[in-house]
């Protein structure tokens, strides 16, 4: 009996890190060039991938993608592609994976909900004054949760997720008026809202029209409320300089902001400096994008991926495979 032909394995880049049951599929299926820690600067070493697995840590764009010309797969563990070029994904007749917000949605909510607390009760402040020798126990007084108006901006899976986890600690929970808001949830239309709420959590996607989102007119409208903002969306909704500013003068009570990735570094790492200056210290609180870090999430966003590949896999890579297929033939 002839051979059966070997075929070269399908190349994978898996370029962000992903759960350990999502790798081990991979694996059996491919040649994986794994690079959890990959940044922009790493894409050009990647070896002519046919599949780029990703989450929101680098770029594909239209530049990018020009150097890959076998790709035939990106899959996107998670919800967002503002980070990836989709006219040209379209113009080249390149499958997109997209796992969606789901699975992560109630890790991200968690997180809402301990960046609220932590602002609530002043916590930046507070460890900032400890560092400095100072037992400041009554300096600051804290809010609590509990009976609070929230405002939710964004009504996709880790908005709803939020007003879930929200309305559980007894706070009310209130959504900027939008087509998406589910028809039993209480809203308020966005400048009301922005009056009403004294902690507003920012759950939007990453879109020309919500870039810059939180600018010097909504932070007007806030007025003397001096609510606390918790972006657990992207970096990009928040005019940054515009929402520090207001931090400062106080017009806004706390911050948070959890969707630092790599390439905001440079901006992010001396305003977390700058907010632990004892002399001075904000109530701010600045993570590196862990909203969707947890074993958990990891573990939902791989059987998720893996259901989502196995539809596609057999028909962009019918005879791919990493085993060898004459093995045990004979």
């Amino acid at each position: 009996m002839p051979d059966k032909a070997v075929h070269p394995p399908v190349r994978v880049a898996v370029v962000s890190p992903i759960g350990a049951p999502l790798l081990a599929w991979l694996r059996e299926r491919s040649e994986v060039d794994h690079r959890p820690r990959a940044s922009q600067a790493d894409l050009p070493g990647l070896t002519d991938p046919q599949v780029v697995v990703l989450r929101s840590n680098v770029t594909l764009g239209a530049a990018e993608l020009a150097a890959m010309p076998h790709l035939r797969l990106v899959v996107r563990t998670g919800s967002g592609t503002d980070n990836i070029c989709l006219g040209t994904l379209a113009a080249r007749g390149i499958d997109l994976v997209r796992t969606g917000g789901e699975p992560s949605a109630p890790a991200v909510a968690e997180l809402a909900l301990q960046s609220a607390l932590t602002l609530l009760r002043r916590v930046p402040l507070v460890t900032a004054a400890l560092r400095a020798g100072d037992w400041a126990k009554n300096t600051w007084l804290g809010e609590e949760l509990a009976g609070s108006c929230v405002g939710v901006w964004g009504a996709g899976p880790v908005g709803r997720a939020v007003e879930k986890v929200f309305t559980a600690v007894g706070a009310t929970v209130l959504y900027a008026d939008h087509a998406s808001v589910p028809s039993a949830s209480a809203r308020a239309a966005p400048h009301e809202l922005a009056a009403r709420a004294g902690l507003h959590v920012f759950a939007l996607p990453h879109r020309p029209e919500t870039t810059g989102y939180v600018d010097q007119d909504l932070l007007r409208a806030f007025g003397p409320r001096r609510p606390h903002l918790v972006n657990v969306g992207r970096w990009e909704l928040f005019d940054m300089p515009a929402v520090l500013a207001a931090l400062e003068s106080g017009m806004l009570s706390g911050v948070s902001v959890d969707p630092v990735d790599l390439v905001h570094m440079k901006e992010a790492g001396p305003l977390a400096a700058r907010a632990a200056d004892p002399r001075r210290p904000l109530n701010l609180q600045l993570t590196p994008h862990v909203g969707a870090t947890t074993e958990a999430a990891y573990a939902r966003v791989s059987a998720t991926t893996i259901g989502l590949l196995e539809e596609r896999w057999p028909r962009l890579f019918p005879s791919g495979n990493r085993s060898d297929p004459t093995k045990g033939a004979r």
